[in-house]
């Protein structure tokens, strides 16, 4: 396989692309909070109240939000190294594939986790109810 030549600006002109981009992340995704889209007042008052009075809750979108940002930053780790050792037009195949693979894995995570997290709150609000209630 021959690489073609391209000139060292090119190619640390491009990875200033990926990096910076990579940096921008945060700012090309819709910059509202899920508090700040909800109409229905009840589910805004229940986010709230959840997130003042459970520990886990607080921790578990914390814990969310460094996932997803580790996730980011590996992604762009990796399309970093291939601007440098892929051809151009092979690293424009293969980046955008790197990075909705890296949103599927991030997404993917992220319904597992909020999945296991609402069985983990429902068993402990069971278990509260339970030792509540007198028999």
């Amino acid at each position: 396989m021959c690489r073609r030549w391209a000139p060292p600006n090119a190619r640390s002109a491009s990875a200033k692309r990926s990096l910076r981009n990579a940096l921008s992340y945060p700012s090309k995704l819709p910059a509202r909070s899920r508090t700040r889209n909800i109409d229905d007042q009840a589910r805004l008052a229940w986010v709230n109240d959840r997130w003042q009075r459970s520990a886990s809750f607080r921790h578990a979108i914390r814990f969310s939000n460094v996932v997803w940002g580790l996730g980011f930053v590996l992604e762009a780790a990796v399309r970093t190294y291939l601007v440098f050792t892929l051809s151009i037009e092979q690293f424009l195949i293969a980046s955008p594939i790197v990075f909705y693979g890296f949103y599927a894995g991030l997404l993917g995570w992220s319904v597992v986790f909020g999945r296991r997290k609402r069985q983990q709150a429902m068993l402990d609000q069971e278990l509260v109810t339970v030792q509540v209630v007198p028999l």
